[in-house]
């Protein structure tokens, strides 16, 4: 079964710091230069959402080619909010499914982003699917740890 990895918080500079280090681990490389990554641009201001969703399922599902094994990365998605409602879009949808029924081997899958909410369906099905989260929050006010740093 292939690779699941999500970078999420809202601490927007080391989310996007940790994702791209973890792609070029990922990757093997720049990743830039490889023709074994797809990185869809979650942060697009020309296409919506559930453009950028789709775009993604395709990547999804598209086998790799020359290659035995690809990434996909969902760079910089704006929120993961449109996944979790109670009745998704039905491209959100189909992508939940995709991610919860495994992925195929030869696919390594590295998503980043806001607003994860690990309780509702989609983070419940990303976490049974294995994924590996890594969650980066900026220190809250009220944290008593926040005054030590």
């Amino acid at each position: 079964m292939g690779k699941l990895f999500i970078v999420t918080g809202d601490d927007e500079f080391a989310i996007k710091e940790r994702s791209r280090a973890l792609a070029v681990e990922l990757a093997g490389g720049p990743v830039e230069d490889s023709p074994t990554v797809e990185v869809i641009a979650g942060d697009s201001d020309v296409m919506k959402p559930e453009e950028i969703a789709g775009r993604f399922l395709e990547a999804l599902r598209t086998p790799p080619f020359l290659y035995d094994s690809k990434l996909v990365w969902l760079r910089h998605f704006l929120s993961f909010e449109p996944f979790a409602l109670k009745d998704p879009a039905p491209v959100y949808a189909e992508v939940e499914r995709f991610l919860s029924g495994g992925l195929p081997e030869e696919v390594t899958v590295l998503m980043d982003g806001f607003k994860l909410d690990l309780k509702k369906s989609f983070g419940k099905a990303v976490k049974e699917a294995a994924a590996s989260i890594e969650v980066l929050n900026l220190p809250k006010s009220s944290d008593k740890r926040y005054a030590e740093e």
